[in-house]
């Protein structure tokens, strides 16, 4: 039998179940792991930007990406000022205009204090990301880091905050774009692979499961054109691998 996995390139787009026990077994999962490489193949950047969107909620930073203020700092949110009627007595008016006073200057005051916690969580989340990306992935790290500097009021920049928020949105706009022309050539190749190959003599339940479920999971999602419906290879070998469309 002639194997059909025989080009590293394409092997390393096959990737069993059990080659990542490891990784999802909740006991041995590493929290916030190691960004793939400079140029990550589509799936594993994925995988990486899901597992992080897991760990992040958590942690308590969902809400820094809906725009929501976090729960730590719900006490922080500026309160309405209180509505005067036109016909409200002097004596009455003059006390709530004084208490909006005081409204308003706590919020200020607050919102300073909301500021400051905002941005030392998403330095802390820029943090993290830095940690993940320094040894894998330093180039892109250092452009990520340049772009997404955080500034002032005044729009000067400040040492050492950078917006891990948007780093890590950048990274994950990367996951949903479609693969650059290098991997969208190995997916092709792969998917041509597929297609051309014929199945061995009495193919085994197994293997020919392996071969379909490969192909799902990890090359149609990635193919430019993708297949709407099931791909399998029959197991006559005097057949070739037969493509259904739904």
């Amino acid at each position: 039998m002639d194997t059909f996995f025989d080009d590293d390139v394409i092997n390393s787009a096959f990737v069993t179940d059990t080659e990542h026990t490891e990784n999802n077994n909740n006991n041995n999962k590493t929290a916030f792991p190691d960004y793939p490489e400079e140029k990550p193949k589509k799936s594993d950047l994925i995988t990486w930007v899901e597992t992080w969107e897991e760990d992040m909620n958590a942690i308590g930073y969902a809400p820094l990406f809906r725009g929501d203020t976090p729960y730590e700092c719900k006490d922080l949110k500026p309160r309405p000022t209180i509505i005067i009627p036109e016909d409200t007595e002097a004596g009455k008016r003059l006390t709530l205009e004084t208490e909006n006073t005081r409204i308003e200057h706590v919020n200020e005051v607050n919102k300073e204090k909301l500021d400051a916690r905002l941005l030392e969580m998403r330095t802390r989340l820029a943090n993290k990301i830095k940690k993940s990306m320094r040894r894998t992935a330093p180039i892109q790290l250092k452009k990520l880091m340049a772009k997404h500097k955080e500034k002032d009021k005044d729009g000067a920049e400040i040492v050492d905050a950078y917006d891990g928020v948007a780093m890590f949105k950048e990274l994950k706009a990367l996951s949903k774009t479609s693969s650059d022309e290098h991997d969208e050539k190995n997916y092709q190749k792969l998917f041509e692979k597929c297609r051309d190959t014929k199945l061995p003599d009495n193919v085994s339940p197994a293997q020919l499961s392996r071969r379909v479920n490969g192909f799902i999971v990890n090359v149609n999602p990635f193919l430019e054109i993708k297949l709407d419906g099931a791909t399998e290879p029959t197991a006559d070998s005097g057949q070739r691998p037969t493509t259904r469309l739904q």
